[in-house]
């Protein structure tokens, strides 16, 4: 296939170590090789844009920096990476916001497009080997979106937030089939686990809910807050996925090391998909 730019942020090594090593699995599987931006840092989180403006912007920037000595697009899994690196790279295309970034970070030579990893497994090529290892099973899933790959769509300009289908038409080259449900891009709660867990708890449950009554037998997400998220706050076992998970399972490759990372146990679906 081709070289990719990737940066993992910091969750995909540690809470998501699930999500980070059946993505980058899924990749060489695939035929891609994967170049990890150099010398990367956190993007801020949630923390930077709470507590300074200016280091919200400064802080993935200097990821944008590091990425141009590469070639190509940089690809993000982490969804809260992904807003953080598209609001750095909007503010390098204002003039004046510009010139502010690099009296702190030096000139840019260029800035690499930026685009969530889920993306590339929409690419025509992509999608035809992934075609080629349909899944025999009946397991119906929903494509759980949240929030930071959607909005804000000014910002993001990725795909429809009301109605999103990435993640949809994924799932669906691999043959497993996805619900039509009307939560996969409302809010889990985000960043507000720590500080309200009462009103994460209320939102994981609805999301949960939902997707059950729309005859899901697990969720599918993209993002490692949401599927933390969902786990920890729910008061039912329902299975939590990462999409690269589903792929792995596709692709012939998947590991007891993933499934342990889960609070919810996910083996039982696991094995009905496997068939």
């Amino acid at each position: 296939m081709k070289k990719i730019s990737y940066y993992p942020g910091c969750t995909l090594s540690s809470t998501a170590y699930e999500y980070g090593d059946s993505a980058l699995t899924v990749l060489s599987k695939l035929g891609f090789t994967v170049e990890e931006i150099p010398d990367w840092n956190c993007c801020g989180a949630a923390s930077a844009k709470s507590l300074d403006h200016r280091l919200s912007i400064l802080i993935p920037a200097r990821n944008l920096k590091n990425a141009s000595k590469l070639e190509g697009d940089v690809y993000v899994p982490c969804a809260g990476c992904y807003n953080n690196l598209m609001k750095a790279k909007r503010a390098l295309e204002n003039t004046e916001k510009r010139k502010n970034v690099e009296a702190e970070l030096g000139a840019f030579s260029k800035v690499p497009d930026v685009y969530p990893l889920m993306n590339l497994f929409l690419d025509q090529a992509v999608r035809e080997e992934l075609s080629k290892h349909k899944l025999k099973t009946d397991i119906k899933v929903a494509a759980y979106y949240g929030c930071a790959f959607l909005r804000p769509d000014e910002i993001l300009k990725n795909e429809n937030p009301e109605l999103p289908v990435s993640i949809d038409s994924i799932m669906n080259f691999v043959g497993v089939e996805t619900v039509d449900w009307p939560l996969k891009s409302f809010c889990c709660g985000g960043d507000l686990s720590l500080a309200d867990s009462k009103v994460v708890a209320k939102l994981s449950n609805k999301i949960i809910t939902y997707a059950r009554e729309a005859g899901a037998d697990a969720i599918v997400t993209a993002c490692p807050l949401c599927q933390a998220n969902l786990e920890m706050r729910q008061s039912e076992a329902f299975p939590i996925f990462y999409f690269t998970e589903i792929l792995g399972i596709a692709l012939g490759v998947d590991k007891e090391a993933w499934w342990k990372k889960h609070l919810v146990d996910p083996k039982a679906v696991v094995k009905k998909i496997k068939g």
